[in-house]
C-alpha cells in the first residue's frame, strides 16, 4: 500500500510533467492524494473498477455521471510486486 506522503509527492511530480489533475487511490477506492485537495478522502468508483478489473477505464464527460465521485479522465491501475 502506498503511503499518503509518497502519493502526494508522486501527484506533484506527475502534475509537473503532464499539467493535468492527478489522483492516487487506495485499494478501497478512496483518494489518498490529489491535485485537488478537496477530493482527498472521497470515494472514486472508476478507480475501484479499474483496480478490480486490472484495466484502464476511460471516463468521458458524457458518462461521468454514471459513477460515484468521478470526473472525466483516464483511470490507470498501477500494481507493484503483485502475485
Amino acid at each position: 500500500m502506498l503511503l499518503p506522503d509518497l502519493a502526494e509527492k508522486i501527484v506533484r511530480e506527475v502534475r509537473k510533467l503532464i499539467g493535468e489533475d492527478i489522483i492516487v487511490v487506495d485499494t478501497e477506492g478512496i483518494i489518498i492524494a490529489s491535485t485537488d485537495f478537496q477530493r482527498v478522502g472521497t470515494f472514486h468508483e472508476g478507480a475501484l473498477i479499474a483496480l478490480r478489473d486490472k484495466r484502464k477505464l476511460i471516463i468521458s464527460k458524457v458518462n461521468q455521471d454514471n459513477w460515484i465521485g468521478v470526473k472525466a479522465g483516464i483511470n490507470l491501475p498501477v500494481f507493484f510486486k503483485t502475485m
